[in-house]
């Protein structure tokens, strides 16, 4: 078996993958704290998504364990890993990257994020995310999130590239104005993954902004993100 991975700074996920955009955004409103009870909610919202919940509290890596396995998942032919350690698991090559990947996030206490591209008799590209949690109250817990991907979807972005356009950007627009911008793709953003009314919310504000943005902004008219209403999300 061969495994490439590429590391992503994890900030960067809105432009690998909306919807995995969308599952931070809500781990974030959730104070990365999550119960059986959201399981609905991010099918629902990340449907393209698997999901997994590793148990990292032991000190011996070989006895992590899955809280709770994506039933999609086709790995090894769609087996379930619910409540199996690491260490029991038969393809060693594979399982310890896993192992690796699960420890340094516990070390670090900072998510992770990848493309891994593995060639064996089940060859496939997917984007991970590996995200320290609370699962159900307890804690030493990760979520482990991915998608697959065609590696042709990917953009790839040099550490150049973004030195010119930030250069560009700083050329263009006043500190106000970025600042102004910042908040708007973050409200945006924000209110589409959490607030299930975003649509409506979203037209009434760009109709405000229409003539001037920057007052209205300032203004304190934006989204309401992390309101929810009664019933909703």
């Amino acid at each position: 078996m061969n495994r490439v991975t590429k590391y992503f700074p994890p900030g960067a996920i809105h432009m690998l993958d909306m919807q995995g955009h969308v599952l931070t955004e809500y781990l974030r409103f959730k104070n990365y704290s999550l119960t059986d009870d959201d399981t609905e909610f991010l099918n629902s919202r990340c449907p393209d998504w698997l999901w997994h919940i590793c148990d990292i509290s032991s000190n011996n890596s070989d006895h992590f364990y899955y809280d709770r396995w994506d039933p999609r998942c086709l790995l090894n032919g769609g087996y379930n890993f619910q409540g199996v350690s690491l260490g029991d698991v038969a393809n060693r090559r594979y399982v310890q990257n896993v192992k690796d990947s699960y420890n340094l996030v516990k070390v670090l206490h900072a998510p992770q994020l990848s493309l891994e591209i593995v060639s064996d008799s089940d060859s496939r590209s997917f984007i991970r995310l590996i995200h320290p949690l609370s699962f159900n109250g307890c804690r030493q817990k990760v979520l482990v999130a991915c998608v697959y991907k065609d590696i042709i979807d990917l953009p790839y972005i040099s550490s150049g590239e973004i030195a010119i356009a930030r250069q560009k950007i700083n050329a263009t627009f006043s500190a106000r104005e970025r600042a102004v911008t910042r908040i708007l793709n973050h409200q945006v953003h924000a209110c589409k993954a959490i607030y299930t009314g975003w649509k409506a919310e979203l037209n009434d504000m760009l109709k405000r902004n229409t003539d001037d943005p920057v007052t209205t902004f300032f203004q304190g008219y934006g989204l309401p993100v992390g309101r929810q209403t009664p019933g909703k999300a």
